[in-house]
């Protein structure tokens, strides 16, 4: 037997490579392959297929109302994603209509625009968006790399609760150790176990941070109820540890930020360049857009961890 695996996109790294065994994830990345683009053949398929729903499968085969030869010498051009097939054909096919082409537009508004639709979706539907780890895991690596800390991230493979490490650096100060920690585990236990970790760090470094992050939907009762893991907290917070519970506008915008982040990788967000044509947003427009719109000011759903990062445990 040979077990398949196959992912798109960030969803290997996100949703399963932290949650498997270590020596699972490695053996199947030893083995892993990355599909390329589309040939001109493979491009051209996909438009037939698509034009085959409208017009039926015969006609679609002559690829008309596009020229045969016009599209496999653009497609010789390169090796696109199914996604880029689609929109380049698309794009021609507004010519051949006569349509207006889109107007040229900064991608950071285009960002801006997508950033401030999707948190919209999520905030109308919150249930479909449940607390998830791999995206707050995401938006949190977004924001502290490109937000004010400016920090770089390292995943911990071997831990089952730390989600990031990093090092603050500062003039005229020590290195400071930081530690964070997302937990949307709805067992006393299991919270329990994952604050222990938090405070054994503290313990083991005195002058370090700790970071706990929660999705306020996971529910954390007050005293009586949960009486062991609340005194866990409170030794935490004692201890010099931030907590971080997100409210629904607040952890709204952390999903946003990641829902997001998956778009631009999959290059499902797109800008129309001076010369009308689409072209995908790249990542490292998407990195200034974070630096720009999240980083040269406090934001309201990262004030609590700009906090976190800035003041000195106690």
């Amino acid at each position: 037997m040979l077990p398949i695996a196959c992912f798109r996109g960030m969803q290997w790294e996100e949703q399963f490579r932290h949650k498997l065994n270590q020596h699972v994830s490695s053996r199947l990345e030893t083995n892993k392959f990355e599909l390329r683009g589309c040939t001109p053949e493979q491009a051209l398929a996909i438009v037939q297929s698509r034009l085959a729903t409208v017009i039926g499968h015969e006609e679609a085969q002559t690829l008309l109302p596009f020229d045969a030869e016009e599209l496999t010498k653009t497609f010789h051009l390169g090796l696109y994603s199914p996604r880029r097939v689609i929109t380049l054909a698309n794009q021609r096919l507004r010519q051949l209509l006569n349509e207006a082409p889109l107007p040229p537009a900064a991608p950071l508004h285009v960002l801006q625009e997508a950033f401030t639709q999707q948190y919209q979706t999520i905030v109308r539907d919150f249930e479909r968006y449940p607390p998830d780890r791999g995206r707050l895991r995401r938006a949190l690596e977004l924001y502290v790399q490109y937000g004010p800390a400016r920090c770089v991230l390292t995943a911990s493979e071997d831990e089952r609760y730390i989600d990031w490490t990093t090092t603050l650096l500062a003039a005229g100060v020590d290195p400071i150790a930081v530690i964070f920690l997302i937990d949307v585990e709805q067992h006393h236990t299991a919270v329990g176990a994952c604050l222990a970790r938090a405070l054994a760090f503290l313990e083991d470094n005195p002058t370090g941070r700790a970071v706990y992050i929660r999705d306020a939907r996971c529910p954390f009762p007050l005293p009586p109820a949960w009486e062991a893991t609340n005194k866990r907290l409170q030794q935490f917070t004692a201890a010099g540890g931030a907590v971080i519970f997100l409210e629904s506008n607040q952890a709204a915008c952390w999903y946003a930020l990641a829902v997001l982040s998956y778009a631009v990788k999959e290059q499902d967000v797109t800008v129309a360049a001076a010369n009308t044509t689409l072209r995908p947003i790249t990542l490292a427009e998407f990195a200034r857009f974070i630096v720009e719109e999240m980083g040269r000011q406090p934001h309201a759903a990262f004030h609590a961890l700009d906090i976190a990062l800035t003041t000195p445990s106690s």
